[in-house]
């Protein structure tokens, strides 16, 4: 993730726990909303230790990203498939 703050960003850095969920490798983000500075959502992929895609999603409050966490329900899903 990159933020930006007053016009000028920041570096680029590995989102927060993206390592933990990434064991396939292939990480990426999609989307980003941003409803006021320093307070966005973030979603993406990752491909879990099976190969599997699976969702995550990731907010950032008062400038500081949280960590990403997979979205409810994804693994359970690539399980069935």
């Amino acid at each position: 993730m990159v933020s930006q703050a007053n016009g000028v960003w920041g570096t680029a850095e590995e989102v927060p726990g993206t390592p933990i969920l990434n064991a396939g490798g292939g990480a990426g983000v999609t989307s980003v909303s941003c409803a006021l500075g320093g307070y966005c959502a973030a979603v993406g992929s990752y491909s879990d230790s099976r190969g599997h895609q699976q969702a995550f999603v990731v907010s950032e409050a008062n400038g500081v990203w949280g960590s990403a966490e997979e979205v409810p329900g994804t693994a359970a899903r690539a399980r069935r498939i």
